[in-house]
């Protein structure tokens, strides 16, 4: 459902504006773990990362076949972003202690990443002059 919703906004602002360029966003990282682990979880508490990459890959996959529609992931959450599945840990300087949003610090981190990407949209488009 999470997917279905993002791309029908997605749709819906194709329809009212269709010369623009569209970036979307991949879902944050999320985790119970007091720690940080994406892949630990305590008690009653489900593992969301799975279903996090999941939801990720198919925005990716969706924005591979449309014109106008870019995909955003930052990396700027994690301790270290190449660790393994198990050993991938939120940097807790990155996020509240809800582990769901961001810090002050990860706002940051996350605003320097969503301009340079933007940058590079804007460097990489043609010129219409």
């Amino acid at each position: 459902m999470v997917i279905l919703g993002i791309l029908r906004i997605v749709e819906e602002l194709r329809l009212r504006r269709p010369e623009a360029k569209i970036v979307i966003n991949g879902l944050l990282p999320r985790t119970y773990d007091e720690s940080g682990f994406l892949m630990q979880s305590k008690g009653r508490f489900p593992v969301l990362w799975p279903q996090i990459k999941t939801v990720n890959a198919e925005l990716k996959r969706y924005t591979a076949k449309r014109d106008m529609v870019e995909y955003f992931e930052t990396q700027a959450f994690f301790k270290n972003h190449t660790a393994s599945e198990e050993e991938l840990q939120i940097d807790e300087a990155t996020m509240n202690e809800d582990k769901l949003h961001p810090s002050a610090e990860g706002y940051r981190r996350w605003g320097a990443d969503v301009v340079a990407a933007l940058d590079s949209l804007i460097q990489s488009a043609p010129d219409t002059d």
